[in-house]
């Protein structure tokens, strides 16, 4: 139903390296393209939209050549795959440094019981060595 052509370089595509196709009784007829201004650049070219009525998203070349397919419903730009691959490595790397803390926190508590236990362990050894020797260590002041 729709077919689209992006030539990064654009010496193949001419007037645009963007350009999409949509059939319409059974013949295929360009789609007509938007310019507008891009809102981060200060070039006067602005961007160039074309609009999938199949995907419900534009299809935006931007100044600096940058292809990016962006929702106007949700009016967000989508994320690249190696964008979302950055972000999938920069959560797994944070999820990674939480559970080592949590490991590292439950590794403290314990060392703290175990510190705890044979202290009380040496005292009640201390305490029936006094025993044994004659002395209440209860009565120790």
């Amino acid at each position: 139903k729709e077919y689209f052509q992006y030539d990064p370089s654009g010496d193949y595509l001419k007037p645009k390296s963007l350009q999409g196709m949509r059939l319409e009784k059974g013949n295929y007829v360009a789609i007509p393209y938007e310019m507008r201004p891009a809102a981060s650049s200060t070039s006067p070219n602005g961007l160039l939209s074309l609009h999938s009525e199949v995907l419900g998203l534009d299809l935006r070349l931007y100044p600096d050549k940058k292809f990016r397919f962006f929702d106007p419903k949700s009016n967000q730009i989508l994320r690249s795959y190696a964008e979302a691959e950055q972000d999938r490595l920069q959560a797994e790397a944070i999820a990674t440094q939480e559970r080592a803390i949590a490991l590292q926190e439950r590794q403290e508590k314990l060392q703290e019981r175990q510190e705890k236990l044979q202290e009380r362990q040496e005292k009640e050894r201390l305490a029936a060595y006094l025993r044994s020797i004659g002395i209440n260590p209860d009565e120790i002041p």
